[in-house]
């Protein structure tokens, strides 16, 4: 069982995040302005169409529940209770 060592030093992969840092340093504050609110409009944009297709899905659930008759009331008891 000869196994390599992991090198996780000399991963590119999870080194990449250093890179974005040293990138994000060297903006000007203008830029850095111009990047944080195209992010903000991004993750309002995206919270907004996560929400609408939820509330799309959940609709739907509840028609094809409605429609399929498991919201009703069963018509005999599950459990009897003898008393």
């Amino acid at each position: 069982m000869n196994q390599n060592p992991n090198d996780f030093d000399n991963n590119q992969f999870l080194n990449s995040s250093s890179l974005q840092s040293n990138q994000i340093d060297n903006l000007s504050p203008a830029e850095r302005e111009a990047v944080k609110k195209k992010a903000k409009r991004w993750f309002i944009i995206l919270l907004i169409v996560g929400l609408t297709l939820g509330g799309i899905v959940a609709v739907g659930v509840v028609k094809i529940l409605n429609e399929l008759g498991l919201t009703n009331k069963p018509d005999q008891p599950v459990f009897q209770i003898n008393k």
